[in-house]
């Protein structure tokens, strides 16, 4: 029992990092938007640079995120991400970028969150699917990060996406040109379809319908 309460508090404690983690990229990201440095957002908001520096680590009062959200003209809601899902999964892409943008057009998430490295890769994207959150990173093929296309036409798993209409879902798929390889039929109370992304990984979305 006591370490089953541990390994719950050590989940707990990491979503809690996370979503702080999260809060100062969104100040960091508006900050850059603005090409200010922390001395001059600290300026605008009237606060010790220290404090700015803490903020964007993920450490804030209540009084701070108000005067960081006044100086960037944003709503303090704005700089506090949304909870973090107890489950994600993490679909990993040799173009990340290309992803982020593919996945978009063609299925229709709403990109919640997106870190770019050097190299102009997402290395951290969070992807909206209705009530669920997909990551998206890029391979890293020396730490054995790979994507399909290295697996050579195996699949470990796949992705199951509810949606209202599968049907229209399908059809603005096939416009945005994915390769759909089963579909849509109706079993065991759903309505899905079978399709690939742009770098082979499986999804499936479906629908219920009345039995």
């Amino acid at each position: 029992m006591a370490e089953n309460c541990r390994r719950a508090d050590v989940v707990v404690n990491a979503a809690v990092d996370y979503e702080r983690g999260m809060a100062g990229n969104r100040i960091r990201t508006l900050r850059e938007q603005r090409a200010w440095t922390q001395e001059q957002l600290a300026s605008a908001a009237g606060l010790a640079v220290r404090t700015v520096q803490r903020a964007e680590g993920g450490t804030m009062s209540a009084a701070t995120r108000r005067r960081l959200a006044t100086a960037l003209a944003a709503a303090p809601a704005d700089l506090q991400p949304e909870p973090m899902p107890a489950i994600q999964p993490v679909l990993v892409y040799r173009d990340s970028k290309a992803a982020v943008d593919w996945l978009v057009r063609a299925f229709g998430a709403v990109v919640r969150e997106r870190v770019v490295d050097d190299e102009g890769q997402v290395a951290h994207g969070e992807l909206v699917f209705g009530s669920g959150v997909v990551l998206v990173t890029r391979a890293v093929p020396r730490s054995g990060w790979v994507g399909p296309e290295s697996l050579r036409g195996k699949r470990a798993g796949f992705l199951v996406v509810t949606v209202g209409d599968v049907d229209a879902h399908c059809a603005i798929a096939r416009r945005a040109g994915v390769a759909i390889h089963a579909e849509p039929e109706t079993s065991w109370g759903q309505r899905r379809y079978r399709c690939r992304d742009l770098e082979g990984h499986e999804w499936c979305f479906t629908q219920r319908v009345p039995t």
